[in-house]
């Protein structure tokens, strides 16, 4: 690091390492630890005196649109679940039996890697009917086989 660039005081320290973390965190799809992070941060009993208060002020700002982010994620899979859940009456017909396994597959597909709605994706896999049970299967091409040489 260059001189420019070095923290200068606990509170730029703190921030380097949540900000290194939480970003760690937030590349694999682990929002709520990130979250905490900076949750963390917000309340460090170092960063209570009124100097560093734009710190505090940040990471709670951090902390809080993680938050939103998260609880927009839940609704949203909520939300497509729910479309995607047919009542028994409204499943007869093939187009809609296709719907909801299609909107199924979607759900998991799209969302499968984030654990604040791994409840939700366990119950669109739940869901699926058994022969369509792991979607990435289905949305691959098919694989040409060769026949042996001899």
């Amino acid at each position: 690091m260059t001189g420019f660039s070095k923290p200068r005081n606990d509170a730029e320290v703190m921030y380097v390492l949540t900000f290194t973390e939480a970003t760690a965190a937030i590349k694999i799809h682990h929002e709520q630890d990130a979250e905490r992070l900076w949750r963390k941060m917000e309340q460090q009993p170092g960063l209570k005196s009124r100097e560093y208060r734009g710190w505090v002020l940040y990471a709670k700002g951090k902390a809080d649109a993680l938050t939103r982010s998260i609880e927009r994620r839940r609704e949203t899979v909520t939300d497509l679940l729910s479309r995607a859940l047919l009542p028994e009456k409204l499943a007869n017909s093939e187009a809609a039996r296709r719907y909801s396994s299609d909107s199924l597959k979607d759900i998991i597909n799209r969302f499968e890697a984030y654990p604040d709605v791994a409840d939700l994706v366990a119950r669109a896999r739940a869901a699926l009917p058994p022969d369509e049970k792991n979607p990435n299967e289905a949305n691959e091409p098919a694989k040409s086989v060769e026949p042996p040489r001899s």
